[in-house]
């Protein structure tokens, strides 16, 4: 599994708490080493694609957000595949709590 996540985000990264998820460039992730070492452990059995689904899943959380303020402050949603990395949050730990 750590070998799988360090695979998934970017080491250098993810230790200066500016991971890269796997949806590219447009989403990162901001882990601490202690939130992903919390990660590690709540994962550990998982296989590989139930950790792929997990990481997909999280890395849909600043989507969602972008997706909910347009919608309560009436704006237009960027055009699919136009985001830009500056437009989202990075991911959090609570994004893998609530995948």
């Amino acid at each position: 599994v750590d070998i799988f996540l360090r695979n998934e985000f970017d080491e250098d990264a993810a230790s200066s708490g500016d991971a890269k998820a796997p949806l590219g460039d447009k989403v990162r992730a901001r882990l601490s080493p202690s939130e992903l070492s919390t990660l590690l452990s709540k994962t550990e059995g998982y296989s590989g694609s139930d950790m792929r689904a997990l990481i997909q899943e999280a890395s849909y959380g600043p989507v969602r957000e972008l997706q909910r303020a347009a919608m309560v402050d009436g704006g237009q949603l960027p055009a699919a595949g136009s985001l830009t990395a500056d437009q989202l949050r990075p991911v959090v730990l609570e994004d893998f709590r609530r995948a």
